[in-house]
């Protein structure tokens, strides 16, 4: 992982990013919970991962979405089923010290998403710089979720990812996704976005991946009642 990658890396197949299985009512105590289970996830995190749970709550751009009533919040990792989340990558696997160290928080208006992340050390494909495959992941959801809000169902399948690696990201970095819906044809929607590095007065936010995503709501998914995204 040592090149930059300059040219499209495209991921094509079905990953399901969506799931049903009687979370939408967990999803909606979310939205209203989030920010007040946030603070109370601070508390019990254990005194070395504190630190970074505080750094990101006290950004701008996180303190500025928490209190901005166009967002809602949600922390998806909180939102899978205790009996599933063993078995899920990104709220179990991946999520802990050294890792994805805190349990990210996303913030969403219908149309746009903005995620929050740490990226431990033990993330890394050469020592020191996480490995692409990861960013790959968060980018996968992270599109996934924010195209989820304008779909019919608010549940789709992750048909294209393209990825643009712009620079590498270093590992104990704190960065931010940003998603938006770039256009709804039917089930189909057209998702782009960035990981960027989390700006800070002293050094500003440099772009790290850039992405595009076609997400499509299966066919079967008709069948279902809505989900809250």
């Amino acid at each position: 992982m040592l090149r930059f990658i300059k040219y499209p890396v495209v991921i094509v197949g079905a990953t399901i990013a969506g799931y049903y299985s009687g979370v939408s009512a967990s999803l909606r105590r979310q939205h209203r919970k989030a920010p007040e289970e946030h603070a109370a996830y601070l508390e019990d995190l254990p005194p070395t991962l504190k630190p970074i749970a505080e750094q990101i709550d006290k950004h701008p751009i996180f303190q500025s979405l928490k209190y901005d009533s166009d967002y809602r919040a949600i922390i998806p990792a909180h939102s899978v089923p205790e009996s599933l989340r063993p078995h899920m990558l990104t709220a179990s696997t991946l999520l802990g010290p050294g890792k994805i160290s805190v349990a990210p928080m996303l913030f969403l208006n219908g149309s746009d998403l903005v995620g929050f992340y740490h990226l431990g050390p033990d993330l890394c494909g050469h020592p020191g710089i996480v490995h692409g495959g990861l960013l790959a992941t968060l980018l996968d959801e992270g599109l996934a979720r924010c195209a989820f809000q304008a779909l019919p169902k608010h549940i789709g399948v992750t048909a294209r990812l393209t990825l643009n690696y712009k620079a590498p990201t270093p590992a104990d970095a704190y960065v931010i996704l940003n998603a938006k819906v770039d256009k709804i044809e039917g089930r189909k929607c057209y998702v782009s976005g960035t990981l960027s590095t989390l700006g800070t007065e002293k050094e500003p936010s440099k772009i790290l991946v850039e992405a595009d995503a076609l997400i499509i709501q299966p066919k079967w998914a008709a069948a279902l009642p809505p989900m809250n995204p």
